[in-house]
């Protein structure tokens, strides 16, 4: 099971976003909701969550800051935008920050699992291969 954390200054958003989780059947526990950038890091602290679902703009520090963040302090957690913005210059910082997808609000359901599925084989094959290269490397000992 994987987890994952929401991040919008708009509970409605998040409640949404939350519901389809819940409803997909995926193998994703939500593990926190925050309002903005700030709350996420301060949880991100203590808690290492599989993945980010961030707005592009929330009051304090908007997605793209805790992109940033999230990039050179937790390396291995994968953050997706969701945002009513689909300005280019969003896009392009997030790819910048390593993003995994940009999704576009209001938040179509169909889209928002496939993200989630797209996501989450990423990260197992990402697990499968440091299993491997462990493996290996004990046989190279």
């Amino acid at each position: 099971m994987f987890t994952i954390i929401i991040v919008d200054d708009f509970f409605v958003e998040r409640e949404n976003v939350k519901d389809i989780i819940e409803r997909s059947g995926l193998e994703l526990h939500v593990m926190g909701e925050f309002s903005n950038g700030v709350e996420a890091l301060e949880f991100l602290k203590s808690n290492q969550p599989d993945f980010v679902l961030a707005d592009v703009e929330m009051p304090f520090m908007g997605g793209i800051e805790l992109a940033r963040n999230i990039k050179e302090n937790f390396p291995d957690i994968r953050t997706v935008f969701f945002s009513f913005h689909d300005k280019f210059e969003y896009v392009k910082k997030a790819l910048n920050y390593d993003v995994f997808d940009y999704i576009l609000k209001p938040v179509i359901e169909d889209e928002m699992i496939t993200a989630l599925e797209k996501l989450i084989k990423k990260k197992n094959e990402e697990q499968n291969r440091k299993s491997q290269d462990e493996e290996a490397k004990k046989l190279l000992e």
